[in-house]
């Protein structure tokens, strides 16, 4: 062997005359490769004046003196190229690129510092192909290098996603970004699979839309919408409520299910008007909180559009002038006497009206003596009534309507099935805006209710879609209420279209009680029962 196994350097062999020029040749090969630093990776000619002990790694395709020798390191020492066959695992530095390259067996690539590309980093964790920057810290720092920074995400098309995953156990529960499309969207997960999206910004107007779930709250004393996890919260249940919690600085735009009594507080629950509040299903209010905790109610809307004139706080006269009774007019006390059918009622088509029994003040059923009541009557009476009130009240008189067999006038059709009138308000004058409201059972067979246009009618105290609806025997007794507004220049000024009830067939039986038309647009608790006439003041 005349040379080394690495960088091949010359051995002097025994009897070896001339001995420096071999050690000098040696030398230079070591001068040239240890601590290798190279001008340039990229030449494929020679340079034309190159510095003496210049080196250089030769590129692909080499020109002039440097042919044959690719990937090889060219120096030039005492004028002329010197050429070194590089072995695998040779490192050298790149002074134009500052950076460390490394022969593989084959070619030069980047390694260690300024490695540009590199496949997979990973910081105190393993990268690998999916997340090839993996970093395992207790913080990671991004700074600035003498103005701004910017961390950018770039994705390739608008329905690709550019996001930040927040994970616990590596399932997701928060995430922001463009995710989907090129709006901003902010959402949170319980489980990493099921997603609830909280915020969607517009790409297009920077709109912003808050997209939390609605959840139920229990109506109590201290009714803590505040601790609800949502924006928007519907309050069940009909306790009264004093308090609202105390979870400072919040909004809540909160829906009620049904009637309660919002209590006023100067302090903890400020309302509109400093007055208690009577809600009802359907009504809506913005409540915020501030530092201390403490509740205003920024707005409060009624879900009825229409002047409200409730019965259980203010006051409407009914028209009739037997108070809907069926005692007949001169009927003004707590008692009533016999059956009689008002004159201000029209059965129609052969339809006939009777006596179906009265509610008595003291009756049996509930601990007095005078009497008992029908079970008709009596599940009324437990529907309107708490169950301390339905022993004594006013006394009044329930009509019983069978359909005729005539079928004159427009029928109605509703479910494939022709309804003819039988029950109208009396023709007569009657004013552009008026309100009817009455108690209805259907015995036999479903009766349909008439909704005109430019009503509003309630079942039950829930307004109703546009159009006529049934009532069925299975309903039981319900809260029938027409609010009717008609411009006077596009009528003919009389009834009855403030009601209409239609029967299918002859025979069929319904029950009416308390009837009741009041003039202008008048909210109707369902529980009222009998509306007072004026001549109940008259005697």
């Amino acid at each position: 062997m005349d040379q080394t196994s690495n960088l091949k350097l010359p051995y002097i062999l025994a009897a070896q005359s001339q001995k420096h020029v071999t050690h000098n040749e040696a030398l230079r090969a070591l001068d040239a490769l240890v601590q290798l630093s190279v001008m340039d990776k990229d030449l494929a000619a020679p340079p034309g004046s190159p510095a003496e002990g210049a080196r250089y790694i030769v590129a692909g395709a080499p020109t002039g003196t440097w042919v044959g020798h690719a990937t090889h390191i060219a120096a030039y020492q005492d004028g002329a190229w010197a050429f070194h066959v590089p072995l695998e695992g040779w490192r050298a530095w790149v002074s134009d690129e500052d950076t460390v390259y490394a022969f593989n067996g084959t070619t030069w690539v980047a390694s260690g510092g300024g490695v540009n590309p590199v496949p997979l980093v990973g910081v105190n964790a393993t990268a690998d192909t999916t997340n090839r920057l993996s970093v395992a810290s207790p913080a990671s720092l991004f700074n600035h290098e003498g103005a701004g920074h910017q961390l950018k995400i770039n994705k390739a098309a608008a329905a690709n996603t550019g996001s930040v995953l927040f994970q616990t156990g590596f399932s997701g529960r928060a995430e922001f970004g463009l995710t989907g499309d090129d709006d901003f969207h902010v959402k949170v997960s319980a489980d990493g699979s099921a997603w609830q999206e909280a915020i969607v910004i517009s790409r297009s107007t920077g709109g912003v839309a808050f997209k939390s779930g609605q959840v139920d709250v229990a109506s109590a004393a201290t009714c803590d919408v505040g601790a609800a996890g949502s924006q928007r919260v519907r309050i069940t249940g009909s306790t009264t409520i004093t308090s609202l919690g105390t979870v400072p600085n919040v909004l809540r735009c909160v829906l009620f299910a049904g009637a309660l009594t919002l209590t006023h507080n100067a302090v903890s629950l400020i309302l509109p008007g400093s007055d208690n509040i009577l809600t009802e299903a359907g009504d809506t209010a913005v409540l915020a909180s501030d530092a201390s905790g403490n509740w205003t109610c920024h707005s409060y809307t009624r879900r009825r559009q229409a002047p409200r004139a409730n019965l259980i706080s203010n006051f409407a006269i009914n028209l009739y002038a037997d108070s809907g009774r069926f005692g007949g007019n001169s009927a003004a006390s707590e008692t009533i006497g016999a059956f009689s059918f008002p004159s201000y009622l029209s059965v129609y088509n052969g339809s006939v009206a009777a006596d179906a029994g009265k509610f008595i003040t003291n009756n049996n059923d509930y601990g007095g003596a005078a009497g008992a009541l029908s079970a008709n009557i009596k599940a009324l009476i437990d529907k309107i009534r708490g169950a301390s009130y339905r022993r004594y009240g006013v006394e009044f008189r329930v009509a019983q309507i069978t359909m005729g067999s005539g079928t004159a006038s427009s029928p109605q059709t509703l479910a494939s099935t022709n309804y003819y009138l039988s029950l109208f308000p009396s023709f007569g004058p009657r004013p552009p805006a008026a309100t009817f409201h009455m108690y209805l059972l259907a015995l036999d067979a479903p009766v349909l209710w008439r909704v005109v246009d430019n009503q509003r009618s309630y079942k039950d105290g829930v307004l109703q879609s546009a159009g006529n609806y049934l009532v069925s025997p299975a309903d039981g007794w319900v809260s029938l209420c027409n609010q009717d507004s008609q411009p006077p220049y596009l009528t003919t000024g009389y009834q009855p279209s403030a009601m209409n009830i239609y029967a299918a067939l002859s025979g069929h039986r319904y029950l009416i009680a308390c009837p009741a038309l009041m003039g202008g647009l008048t909210d109707v608790d369902a529980n009222i029962g009998v509306i007072p006439g004026v001549n109940r003041w008259l005697v």
